[in-house]
Order: C-alpha cells, then sequence, then structure tokens
C-alpha cells in the first residue's frame, strides 16, 4: 500500500487508475462475502441425512430430537444446548442470546426518580 505522501506526488491520471482498481476489488470482495453468507444460510437448511427432516414441534423429548434427521441449523442447536446443559457458560448464554432469552445487561429503574430543577434546591 502506497503512503498518503507518496499518493500526493502522483499524477492525476494514476491515481483515478488506482482508484479505479481499488474500486473493482472491493466490489469482488462485497461479492465474495455475499456468496459466502448465502452458501452458509443454504448449508443451515439441509438435512443432517437423507430423508425428510423432523420438525422440533413433532418429537416429543429433546432424547428424541437428538436421534431425529433434523437440519444442520437444528443439529447446532442441539449441540449448543448439549454444551449448555454439561456446564459450558458461554454456551449458555450463547443459546439464550440466541433465543432471545438473555437476560439485559442494562438496569432500568422506573420507579421512584424525582426530578428537581436547579432553583428548588435547598441552598
Amino acid at each position: 500500500m502506497a503512503s498518503k505522501k507518496h499518493l500526493e506526488t502522483l499524477p492525476k491520471k494514476e491515481l483515478q487508475e488506482l482508484a479505479r482498481k481499488a474500486g473493482k476489488a472491493s466490489g469482488e470482495a462485497r461479492r465474495q462475502a455475499r456468496s459466502m453468507r448465502e452458501q452458509a444460510r443454504a448449508m443451515l437448511d439441509m438435512a443432517m441425512k437423507q430423508g425428510v427432516t423432523k420438525d422440533i414441534e413433532d418429537v416429543p423429548s429433546y432424547s428424541a430430537f437428538k436421534k431425529a434427521n433434523k437440519t444442520t441449523r437444528n443439529e447446532m442447536l442441539v449441540r449448543l444446548m448439549h454444551m449448555a446443559l454439561s456446564g459450558d457458560i458461554r454456551a449458555y448464554e450463547l443459546y439464550l442470546k440466541v433465543a432471545g432469552e438473555m437476560p439485559s445487561d442494562k438496569l432500568e429503574i422506573t420507579q421512584g426518580i424525582q426530578i428537581i430543577e436547579a432553583d428548588e434546591l435547598p441552598e
């Protein structure tokens, strides 16, 4: 990568060419990242084994669901749940976060606050 001082000494045409190349490289990097995201999302919905996958609503228990054919997304959640149940605190926190059940880190006080104007303060 060229230094800022070096770039200031380059002719305008060269700067434009460098900017054009950088723009193309940036666009290609964005396309590759989007492609990876799309592939990762598609893989989450793949079945672990050939055949029909079971919906979690159709399985009577956690242990039965562990044995059932499921999507890779569901398999990851089962493994994360297993890690959390085995005592892995980070897995527990991640599972709660994924489920939208993570307790808030903020303390919210809704009662007991009285706003006093500066001219109302005792001297």
